[in-house]
């Protein structure tokens, strides 16, 4: 834009066919900038920052999972001294024999309304030349995580043996934390920092 402004600009998309939410638009900025600059002058001041948005990948083992405790897929039964073997009966031949017990199974399932987590980071940072070769600089990073994901049982208290568990994959949870680094150099070395995190349910 100017030779003392420096201004990038993004946009990225992401899309998982395994979970409904498709609307995963990822916006980028950044720019650098010397205050005092131009033509033959040189700045001893350069101001930097960015921002954008980080979107996570929802782990396929957690779609594997919700398709094998469905319920109907896999069924765990307990059988006390089997006389049938080798001849494997059927399920249903198992289910009707005399002292079959249906183990108790969670059945899992992914919400229809899950919405992929994303991260929102912010960073900008303040360099500045001092006499005698020294410098100075600050640096500010913040971060902000939305719909992380967890699971509940939404079918507790369970109100009789009839009835199964079923525990879902949703999102609910977020988390925010900040960063701040204060530097000072030339032959040797100071630095401080300071970090504040925050999560709610």
């Amino acid at each position: 834009m100017r030779p003392t402004l420096t201004v990038s600009l993004g946009l990225r998309y992401e899309n998982q066919t395994n979970i409904s939410s498709d609307l995963n638009f990822a916006p980028r900025v950044s720019f650098a900038w010397s205050p005092g600059g131009g033509g033959n002058r040189q700045s001893k001041t350069v101001v930097r920052g960015g921002f954008g948005v980080f979107y996570d990948r929802f782990p396929e083992n957690l779609v594997l999972r919700t398709n094998r405790f469905n319920g109907e897929n896999q069924l765990q039964f307990t059988i006390l001294n089997p006389t049938f073997f080798p001849n494997v009966p059927t399920i249903q031949e198992i289910q009707n024999m005399p002292g079959v017990a249906q183990a108790s199974q969670i059945t899992r399932r992914i919400s229809p309304n899950l919405s992929v987590p994303y991260t929102m980071q912010g960073i900008l940072s303040i360099e500045r030349q001092l006499p005698h070769n020294f410098t100075v600089s600050t640096v500010f990073i913040t971060s902000r995580t939305l719909h992380q994901l967890r699971s509940r049982d939404i079918n507790a208290p369970l109100p009789g043996p009839l009835f199964r568990r079923f525990r879902e994959v949703l999102f609910g949870r977020s988390a925010m934390w900040g960063y701040l680094r204060i530097r000072f150099e030339r032959a040797l070395q100071s630095e401080s920092a300071y970090r504040q995190c925050q999560q709610s349910a």
